[in-house]
């Protein structure tokens, strides 16, 4: 199909690679409670530039929250990552001021710890950039089966390549030996 053996590898690896990305963002999200949000403006850079995906554990003790972590949290149906820098308690629930880190100001609202949605782990930059058009872009499954596919017929080409000469070696040393 391809006569360069670089594109055929690149293909491949690049295959690989995506499957093993998305098995672990799957396990990560499935069994170890963990989210993955693409960040989409610059409050908290430099830390966390515009395009990074932070990765984020779920279900969290918001009585274990201190100030100075990163959470994420819900306000008026939009996902915010800022810093907590003072946490206070008001009839028995605890309420949070945050603040992005390149915002001059603490945000002017308090978050409920219902609203909660996870603490930052870690973040991985420029990634989001690709994670959002693929989720907004019916593309994506498209280029998804059709890396998937690309590796299948390779390797499968590959597994029948090795098959015939195994019968080559095989007939040759019958016809050596026997």
């Amino acid at each position: 199909m391809f006569k360069n053996k670089k594109v055929v590898s690149f293909i491949s690896l690049s295959s690989i690679i995506f499957t093993i990305i998305s098995f672990v963002c799957i396990t990560a999200y499935i069994y170890f409670n963990i989210s993955f949000n693409v960040v989409v403006s610059g409050s908290m850079e430099p830390d966390m530039p515009v395009g990074s995906v932070i990765f984020v554990k779920k279900n969290i003790d918001t009585n274990l929250l201190k100030d100075g972590d990163i959470i994420l949290f819900k306000y008026k149906n939009n996902n915010i990552i800022h810093r907590i820098v003072d946490i206070y308690t008001k009839d028995d629930t605890l309420y949070f001021k945050t603040k992005g880190d390149n915002n001059e100001f603490i945000d002017d609202f308090d978050t409920n710890q219902k609203d909660i949605t996870g603490k930052h782990l870690i973040t991985i930059p420029i990634i989001g950039y690709i994670l959002n058009s693929i989720r907004n872009n019916s593309l994506f499954l498209f280029l998804f089966f059709a890396f998937v596919f690309i590796y299948c017929i390779f390797s499968i080409r590959s597994i029948l390549k090795d098959i015939d000469e195994y019968s080559t070696l095989s007939a040759t040393y019958d016809a050596l030996y026997r």
